[in-house]
């Protein structure tokens, strides 16, 4: 099997994350991928980025070398209710691509 695309990524802006967009791009391109999405953490995770972060997301070139950059988020699903962060519709607009998960 060949893997030709990580879509769980995050950049240095989700606070855990060591490396920039620039990086992890020229990570991806050295493996051979031809996609990777950034799924940084939402807004009201504890170590994501401002909203504003995924307003700015268009400003991403949809391809950096040759590998494709899928504007993305990773949602974090909240307990006991099971919703998701929430964040304005203005700051959803440039997501192509979003994850959830159960974070502590």
């Amino acid at each position: 099997m060949q893997i030709i695309a990580d879509l769980h990524t995050h950049t240095n802006v989700t606070d855990h994350a060591f490396s920039t967009l620039t990086e992890m791009v020229q990570a991806a391109e050295d493996r051979g991928l031809a996609a990777i999405a950034i799924t940084n953490h939402g807004p009201t995770n504890p170590d994501g980025p401002h909203e504003w972060h995924f307003s700015n997301l268009d400003l991403i070139p949809r391809k950096i070398g040759k590998v494709t950059v899928i504007r993305g988020i990773e949602f974090d699903i909240t307990a006991p209710a099971g919703g998701i962060n929430v964040i304005s519709n203005k700051s959803l607009k440039p997501i192509e691509f979003a994850l959830a998960s159960f974070h502590e």
